[in-house]
């Protein structure tokens, strides 16, 4: 049985990346537990994690924006750089399973002039903008 089905994933959006659907489980399952999150290329999932992703505070924000002292946007930050790390250690692959998702990323709108090398930011910023859009979450 394939560990979609095990784990009774539902999908919250295809497609959020070209070639990849973002799913959670509903059921728990030894290699992917219940309320967990996964980006599903085939029948598998490629990447499964525990957080949900959340807004970068600064995504939209100006360099200028960026430097003033409002501690709001800073705690912002800190939580979200807090998420992106507990999920990084998720997306550890083999390299064809990087290139694919980092491919799939180029095609979504990650440009790493414009939104920096770290792709997992871009990546959860841009799932918690997809996901905002969706009800019941």
């Amino acid at each position: 049985m394939c560990l979609q089905c095990s784990a009774k994933a539902k999908t919250i959006i295809k497609d959020i990346i070209p070639g990849y659907d973002l799913m959670k489980s509903t059921k728990d399952c030894d290699e992917w537990p219940k309320g967990y999150y996964g980006l599903i290329c085939n029948n598998d999932p490629d990447f499964i994690w525990k957080d949900k992703p959340i807004l970068d505070p600064t995504f939209d924000i100006t360099e200028l924006e960026k430097f003033e002292d409002d501690n709001i946007i800073w705690k912002k930050c800190d939580e979200f750089f807090e998420v992106v790390e507990s999920i990084e250690p998720h997306f550890e692959c083999d390299p064809l399973s990087g290139y694919n998702l980092i491919k799939a990323c180029k095609k979504a709108g990650w440009d790493e002039e414009k939104h920096g090398f770290r792709i997992l930011c871009w990546l959860t910023h841009h799932m918690a903008t997809e996901m905002k859009k969706v009800k019941n979450v």
